[in-house]
């Protein structure tokens, strides 16, 4: 069950408002269970794991809040991705199966695909964006903190690409509109 953590109150199951601080959320959502242990939070003691073995792109999650919050308000969804995973091959090998699964577990692209399909409208009215690397990040492991350089050289042959720059422009355009 996804929790979601809001600077809001919704007053509805919004249980932790005012009681989470900002550092306390990020923390949660970062609380990969092989990296960082679990976070408890607030008066009730509930604790958090990061739900990125089921949840690791919640867009359609953060679409039906939206919905929830205003049902008859045009909307602009912006989701930005960490990168696509490598294709899964399976040789028999234990370790390569292990592998295999935890790609296909944590591709958050899948979830992005499956949104853009179920809501293709959205992103033919210029209100649904997804920005997410290509190419260059599948190599790169949660634990590899120190591979910045790799990351913003992956991330700059993609925003130099003309699709990228056409939707970078739509998006601008789509966010200007309402200003």
């Amino acid at each position: 069950q996804p929790a979601i953590l809001r600077s809001f109150d919704r007053k509805t199951d919004n249980m932790l408002f005012g009681e989470c601080k900002v550092w306390e959320a990020c923390r949660a959502t970062s609380a990969a269970p092989t990296f960082f242990d679990s976070i408890t939070i607030g008066k009730r003691k509930q604790t958090f794991a990061d739900g990125g073995m089921i949840y690791n792109n919640p867009v359609e999650q953060v679409y039906q809040e939206a919905e929830l919050l205003w049902p008859r308000q045009e909307k602009l969804l912006i989701s930005i991705g960490t990168g696509e995973a490598p294709g899964a091959a399976f040789d028999g090998n234990i370790g390569t199966l292990i592998n295999a699964m935890k790609t296909i577990v944590t591709d958050s692209d899948t979830k992005a695909k499956d949104f853009h399909r179920t809501h293709h409208s959205l992103a033919e009215d210029n209100l649904y964006f997804r920005f997410s690397v290509d190419q260059g990040l599948a190599s790169i492991g949660l634990e590899e903190y120190d591979a910045k350089g790799k990351i913003a050289d992956a991330t700059d042959t993609y925003i130099s690409n003309p699709e990228p720059m056409r939707k970078f422009a739509e998006c601008v355009k789509s966010l200007k509109e309402d200003i």
